[in-house]
């Protein structure tokens, strides 16, 4: 069973053991199981999501948005701020 976590930041990530790397992740209330991996909604924070989530009307690949935002998530780590302030259609 594949779950789609969607709202991705790092917000929702717990590091619960540095020495043994455990991380855990975090509010799973907007996670879903898509059909075909199609899904619907636009969930998530805005700034963290990629411009199909905000402007698509017929859906959009739930795995890759997820791969998406863990990108953002591990940009973030490195550079210390986030690659878009807020997600538009004339960013990408």
């Amino acid at each position: 069973m594949l779950v789609c976590f969607t709202p991705l930041q790092p917000d929702n990530i717990l590091v619960a053991d540095v020495a043994r790397g455990i991380v855990k992740l975090l509010d799973f209330g907007l996670s879903a199981r898509p059909v075909h991996g199609i899904a619907h909604a636009r969930i998530g924070t805005h700034e963290w999501s990629p411009e199909e989530v905000v402007t698509s009307l017929s859906g959009y690949n739930a795995y890759r948005v997820d791969a998406w935002m863990l990108g953002c998530v591990l940009f973030f780590m490195r550079a210390g701020c986030r690659p878009v302030k807020e997600a538009r259609r004339g960013d990408w």
